[in-house]
């Protein structure tokens, strides 16, 4: 797949039909004082979710471009000095392949799904969403291919599942990304020579490395580790710790956010190291030592500390680990320690741990955007990155002062001993 055949962009499903909003109203397709369809009608006629239709109307009615008036509808302004983004409307407009094909098409997912109820949160999320948006598309068909085996088992080579799913006849494939970028040099490489040879697109749901050429949509864990460390700042905590047992890429990016956030608060008097203990120290090695090594890291960092500090964990499941390291040692939040994890898996509410919660159902909606447009042999984008957000609980209050603490009295000395 050549990178010169596509454009590269960042701008969101709902972005680009607020920017074909745009120009209908620009040219006088939508004149003004106009009554727009309705939502639903809008949705079928865009082939996508009404919940896209309604993000890409919020910019039109803050601005002032349409007005939504309740059960009578929406309108196009009457207002002469209206301001047009127009900008943003050559490169961002929607072809019209999209709103009237009726060509049936057959898609291929591949996942692992396991049935273990919070294991695999990003394709059992990021599946469902792939479901409601092409539930929007009446020509459209699903076909899966699960490529778990077993618990902490390395799931059937994606070739294989390739295969299978082009023996049936599919037109294009959505397949969720490996974790491992070793894994990834080794697996995806047989994987592309597959739907090369049978010449059938493929959009990846989460990132790839950076060698691995194709269609994908993901989201920026640079920008996650920013908000997750802007987060803590805004909070007042002062003294920050970045932890992560493993090294993956993703992780590797997630930190760098963070610096990039300690490093924008100059003048605050933020204070960054990262922690991992040296005496247990493991390669990274997949889902099923992540809470195991949180809690043996965490204890180590609990036990170390001098004054109340902001972990900053790699992922949830490392966050739980050091949350129960901290219940077991007597530690509590908001006043010892604050702690925020990224992906805000499904445990994470029960744990009232803060959270940078990915796109996961927005990430569906690309995928099936992108994917159609490839196998009509439309214009699309190689790589569309979307951003997270922070899911705010009780984990990362704000310091406490005044307050008796694990640092005070007979305690500091127990633990500074």
């Amino acid at each position: 797949m050549s990178q010169t055949s596509d454009i590269q962009i960042t701008a969101s499903l709902s972005e680009r039909i607020t920017a074909d909003f745009r120009l209908k109203i620009s040219s006088g397709a939508w004149a003004p004082g106009a009554a727009l369809q309705t939502r639903r009608e809008l949705a079928k006629s865009y082939g996508v979710a009404l919940r896209t239709i309604e993000q890409a109307m919020a910019p039109l009615i803050s601005e002032g471009v349409v007005e939504a008036k309740g059960v009578k509808g929406t309108f196009v302004a009457l207002e002469g000095d209206r301001r047009i983004d127009a900008s943003r409307i050559d490169t961002l407009s929607i072809g019209k392949a999209m709103q009237d094909s009726t060509t049936p098409i057959s898609l291929g997912i591949i996942g692992m799904w396991s049935g273990i109820h919070g294991e695999n949160m990003v394709e059992s999320i990021g599946s469902r969403a792939i479901e409601h948006d092409a539930a929007a598309h009446a020509n459209v068909s699903l076909h899966y291919f699960n490529r778990y085996v077993g618990r902490n088992v390395p799931g059937l080579p994606m070739e294989v599942a390739a295969k299978s799913l082009i023996d049936e006849g599919v037109d294009g494939i959505i397949t969720f990304t490996l974790q491992q970028p070793d894994d990834s040099t080794a697996c995806i490489p047989p994987f592309v020579d597959v739907v090369e040879v049978a010449n059938v697109p493929v959009v990846m749901f989460g990132r790839t490395p950076s060698h691995i050429h194709l269609r994908q949509v993901s989201y920026d864990d640079v920008y996650a580790g920013y908000e997750a460390a802007r987060h803590l700042i805004s909070r007042d905590w002062r003294s920050i710790v970045y932890m992560a047992p493993f090294d993956a890429f993703w992780i590797a990016d997630r930190r760098e956010g963070v610096r990039q956030a300690v490093q924008a608060s100059v003048g605050l008097g933020v204070e960054l190291r990262d922690y991992r203990d040296p005496s247990h120290s493991v390669e990274f090695s997949g889902y099923g030592h992540y809470q195991e090594q949180g809690y043996i890291d965490g204890k180590a960092l609990l036990l170390s500390m001098t004054e109340p500090v902001a972990i900053i964990a790699c992922n949830d499941m490392v966050a739980y680990g050091v949350l129960d390291a901290a219940a077991e040692l007597g530690f509590q939040t908001g006043k010892d320690f604050a702690i925020i994890g990224f992906d805000d898996y499904v445990h994470s509410r029960r744990y009232a741990l803060s959270s940078v919660r990915p796109p996961l159902e927005q990430m569906g909606g690309e995928c099936v955007d992108m994917i159609m447009r490839a196998v009509r042999g439309e214009r699309c984008p190689l790589v569309v990155t979307l951003q997270s957000e922070v899911v705010s609980r009780s984990s990362t209050t704000r310091p406490r002062s005044g307050r008796d603490s694990v640092f005070s009295g007979v305690r500091e000395k127990e633990l500074t001993r």
